[in-house]
């Protein structure tokens, strides 16, 4: 039984980055995107690094992105993108 109340119960909680934090892979049009969800706002190089063992994959890997809280669309490097997910009202 989990003791969340609510939805900022479980986001201001101590397990917070285990619960809201992902790495995913989608395959599209024969390559295959890699996918990190951070909560994160200040997303570094750091977190695509993880995205170099789809390279060893004999599909090829694309282009992938970080969905965090970052309130901006942006690129981490010529590969890798920022993508916000905040919502606005």
């Amino acid at each position: 039984m989990v003791r969340w109340t609510s939805a900022e119960t479980l986001e201001n909680g101590a397990m917070n980055g285990a619960i809201l934090e992902i790495y995913i892979v989608l395959e599209h049009d024969g390559a295959l995107n890699p996918i990190e969800i951070k909560k994160t706002s200040n997303p570094g190089t750091e977190l695509t690094k993880v995205f170099g063992l789809l390279d060893n994959s004999s599909t090829p890997r694309s282009n992938g992105v970080v969905i965090c809280m970052k309130p901006v669309l942006g690129a981490i490097d010529r590969n890798n993108f920022v993508k916000s997910a905040c919502i606005s009202a």
